[in-house]
């Protein structure tokens, strides 16, 4: 359950809870919002340090800035800065090589897009400027802290990221006969590209096995799909009530 909050806390609570339904109804189409939406008020519960704006494929930056601005009017940190990404590249528990040609790629695909950052002012807040200073570079531990996630979903994340990379790397090897700048060319062209190995099969199943937390949004890891005793599904049970509380759950069952 949420912690007992006092009786300001909670009106404040309520009160950012109705501004968001408001803008949430304004798009009905959407559904990435009311989950961003209650992501929000996880952080004004202090379920989570960190609250992300425009993560999400559909989020806009109209969205953006009136979750920005209803931030700073709430007294938060606001920062606008790079998608963070803790892909673990050079140590990582699969021993994959990744080239830095496609390191780079991969990159650059990333910095055209921009998020808003949201948290109270202290530590959390250099830790922001730090991690957007550094182009979004973090480490896994440092965003399963800073975003309130179980470690192993987070963990399972960047392996399924991964195991992405690994079947590509090895989809452009084939078509390019080895041949690294044919490699990035294709990969460049956006070339369309099917599994053929049993191993690029594998990896792509598993990289695109995504299973979203009922309540929340990140993606459960294997060990917590299914497990009514997981970390995933306590916390998620506490978002559920946080979402009751602040009657968002029809707009995100709905």
């Amino acid at each position: 359950m949420i912690p007992p909050e006092s009786n300001r806390d909670s009106d404040r609570l309520k009160d950012i809870a109705f501004s968001l339904r408001s803008l949430v109804a304004e798009q009905p189409d959407d559904p990435e919002l009311a989950q961003e939406a209650l992501d929000f008020l996880a952080l004004v519960a202090g379920l989570k340090p960190v609250f992300v704006a425009g993560r999400g494929s559909g989020v806009d930056e109209g969205w953006q800035a009136a979750i920005g601005a209803m931030a700073t009017a709430a007294g938060f940190v606001v920062r606008q800065g790079p998608l963070w990404d803790a892909t673990p590249w050079q140590i990582n528990a699969r021993n994959i090589r990744v080239p830095d040609w496609y390191r780079n790629h991969c990159r650059t695909e990333l910095s055209g897009h921009r998020a808003i950052y949201v948290c109270r002012r202290g530590p959390d807040a250099d830790d922001i400027d730090r991690i957007n200073a550094a182009e979004g570079k973090l480490t896994i531990a440092e965003e399963t802290r800073l975003l309130g996630y179980p470690d192993c979903c987070v963990a399972a994340h960047y392996d399924r990221a991964l195991r992405y990379h690994r079947a590509t790397l090895s989809m452009l090897r084939r078509h390019a006969g080895g041949d690294e700048s044919r490699m990035l060319k294709l990969l460049e062209g956006h070339a369309n590209m099917a599994p053929a190995t049993e191993e690029e099969i594998d990896d792509l199943d598993a990289a695109f096995d995504i299973r979203p937390a009922p309540f929340g949004s990140w993606n459960l890891c294997t060990r917590c799909a299914g497990n009514a005793d997981s970390p995933s599904a306590a916390l998620s049970a506490r978002y559920l009530d946080l979402a009751g509380k602040t009657e968002l759950v029809p707009l995100l069952t709905g």
